[in-house]
């Protein structure tokens, strides 16, 4: 019998798929059990759909014995290309057709009986993953009479079973809209014995707790019991957050800023808030790491007052930890810290911490924080920036790691762009006058650099006047590496100066390079001077 079943459904598979999709027709091989022979018609054959009590039978034993189990796997034939195929990938298709009259009433308790049972014996997790699916697809008294398979699966025995069942929590609610109902075997896992299913609640957390707001929003005759079920999830995810297992910590952790978008503002700084100023100094650094991230998403929520009243001190015992990977998740949020906390908040309690972190030991730590200046810049203003940070900026330029002083070059791009070309002619070009003697020709190069990346922010009479002067002076530079890139960074600046420029300094020196000995050097020069000459041609 399982070798014809397996031949049949091989032929049979794209005809019974068309057919669920189109329920007016039906194959002839779904017949009951009994009918199937030698003589059974080809495959391209169809009647009329038979009666419920002859389709639920020969569908029945399709369920039972070719989709809840991972070992029972077709080869099947779809559109030409032979693929390994499920039963378990029918249930949603078969559900999905199957929500009226009398075939839903039998396949449903057949389906009904079939899911724990194949959760009871055999490899059952995997197949489980598309309960989910097939409660999406149903109607919601489908989904309703199926809750009683979420209900009877949360308490499996295997752990595995109950961590995959538990995330068909979000699909049961939004179809059946009973909340109440589901968040029973929600509460069973996240009480779960095993750390996996309490993982798998925790990761749940965010979707499942937009999906209870959603019936809320509805106003049906479910969203009482849903806004009770609102108010009991804070408590619950705290829970998790203080779990024993680090991965549980770290699963709460990463959802957090999500969660705490989805509950009033008061229950975040109430209840969220101190249980993430005690696990700041959580034991494992991972949950160190995802707390930081989700801390400073947090900060917009609560505004000015949350972060000074409630964060301040989370931040920056952060920004103090021993992991590189906390202080730059801290770091790489700081712009958004600054916007929400004010200019004088964050200058009085952050900005210290700060400069610490500026000469950190990791590289990446400080190319974080030279990644934060320009939106700290913004909130800080042009005299407070001068008195605190411009120095530092610039000491970034001189750094002994190139992704640093190439980051550096970037941040001074953004602040000539926030602050004008008066301030940038004042403050950050003495500072590349002085990078043209450096006895360290990276250094020289890259004061090119800057030049380069200024032409673009400012005005054409900046460039003339600033940077075409450093430029030219730079292309008779001892080492070849500093003359090609000051070949390079003329080439750029004539295509923003104006003809006489080009024409009475630019030009000159391009043609001398393209004579220089070093063929790296006249390569660049003369491709430079070709991109050039269109410019002074004009």
């Amino acid at each position: 019998m399982t070798t014809k079943f397996s031949s049949l459904l091989r032929k049979n598979l794209s005809l019974l798929l068309t057919s669920l999709a189109a329920p007016s027709t039906f194959p002839a091989f779904c017949l009951p059990w009994s009918c199937w022979s030698a003589s059974t018609p080809n495959a391209s054959a169809t009647r009329p759909l038979p009666p419920s009590s002859r389709l639920c039978p020969s569908f029945h034993p399709l369920t039972s014995r070719t989709t809840l189990s991972s070992s029972s796997t077709a080869s099947c034939t779809v559109s030409g290309s032979t693929t390994a195929f499920s039963g378990a990938q029918l249930c949603p298709i078969a559900f999905k057709h199957s929500t009226s009259g009398p075939a839903r009433e039998q396949i449903r308790p057949g389906r009904r009986r079939a899911l724990p049972r194949r959760a009871s014996h055999g490899p059952a997790a995997p197949s489980l993953r598309f309960l989910p699916k097939m409660v999406a697809v149903t109607t919601r008294p489908v989904a309703v009479d199926l809750l009683s398979v979420l209900e009877t699966l949360q308490v499996d025995p295997q752990d595995s079973v109950r961590a995959v069942n538990v995330r068909a929590a979000v699909s049961f609610v939004t179809t059946t809209r009973d909340a109440r109902r589901v968040h029973q075997s929600f509460t069973r896992a996240a009480d779960d014995d095993s750390w996996r299913v309490r993982y798998a609640a925790a990761e749940l957390c965010v979707p499942y707790l937009a999906a209870v707001r959603e019936v809320i929003s509805s106003g049906d005759e479910h969203a009482t019991a849903a806004q009770a079920v609102l108010e009991l999830m804070p408590a619950q995810f705290i829970a998790l957050l203080d779990d024993g297992e680090p991965e549980v910590r770290g699963a709460a952790a990463t959802a957090l800023a999500d969660f705490a978008r989805l509950i009033p503002v008061p229950r975040v700084f109430d209840t969220l808030v101190p249980t993430v100023s005690a696990h700041a100094r959580d034991a494992a650094e991972f949950v160190r790491t995802a707390l930081a991230t989700s801390v400073m998403k947090i900060c917009p929520v609560g505004g000015a007052e949350g972060v000074d009243t409630h964060l301040r001190p989370v931040i920056l015992a952060l920004l103090g930890d021993e992991c590189a990977d906390v202080r730059l998740n801290i770091i790489s949020n700081l712009g958004e810290v600054a916007h929400v906390a004010g200019a004088a908040s964050f200058s009085d309690a952050l900005l210290p911490a700060v400069f610490q972190l500026a000469e950190d030991n990791n590289w990446r730590v400080r190319r974080a924080v030279i990644r934060a200046v320009p939106d700290v810049a913004a909130q800080l203003g042009q005299e407070a920036f001068d008195e605190r940070l411009a120095s530092l900026c610039l000491a970034w330029l001189g750094d002994a790691v190139f992704a640093i002083r190439e980051a550096a070059v970037e941040n001074v791009q953004k602040l000539a762009s926030i602050f004008g070309p008066a301030w940038t002619s004042r403050a950050v070009m003495p500072k590349i006058s002085a990078m043209r003697s450096h006895p360290n020709y990276l250094h020289r190069m890259t004061g090119l650099l800057c030049c380069g990346a200024l032409a673009e922010v400012l005005p054409a009479a900046s460039v003339a006047n600033d940077l075409v002067p450093i430029a030219r002076r730079m292309a008779g530079d001892p080492v070849p590496n500093v003359r090609f890139a000051a070949a390079r960074t003329l080439g750029k600046l004539a295509g923003i100066v104006d003809n006489g420029v080009v024409a009475g300094v630019i030009k000159p020196a391009l043609m001398s390079l393209a004579e220089d000995a070093d063929r790296d050097v006249s390569f660049f020069a003369a491709e430079a001077l070709q991109a050039s000459l269109p410019t002074a041609a004009a």
